[in-house]
């Protein structure tokens, strides 16, 4: 079964979530619709999932420099090796 948010869009998968907002903006469009405008909510998603990696990939990134700015010389790192 498909999980679906306040406006009824799915959560169970991106594939879902493109396939979703294509056919709102096909159903929304009268007449005939252009490849241009159906692109444009699968780049969105595509950018909103980039986005959740770049930030995923900064905080490790920061989780990473601040165990290496606290580790003593001689002391288990066990929280730099638990980071990377």
């Amino acid at each position: 079964m498909t999980e679906a948010t306040v406006d009824g869009t799915p959560q169970n998968s991106a594939f879902e979530e493109m396939i979703h907002w294509v056919t709102m903006t096909i159903a929304k469009s009268p007449g005939k619709v252009q490849p241009k405008i159906l692109a444009a909510p699968i780049l969105s998603i595509v950018a909103a999932e980039w986005l959740t990696v770049l930030q995923y990939c900064t905080t490790r990134a920061h989780q990473v420099e601040l165990d290496l700015q606290s580790h003593k010389p001689g002391s288990a790192s066990l929280g730099l090796e638990t980071s990377l």
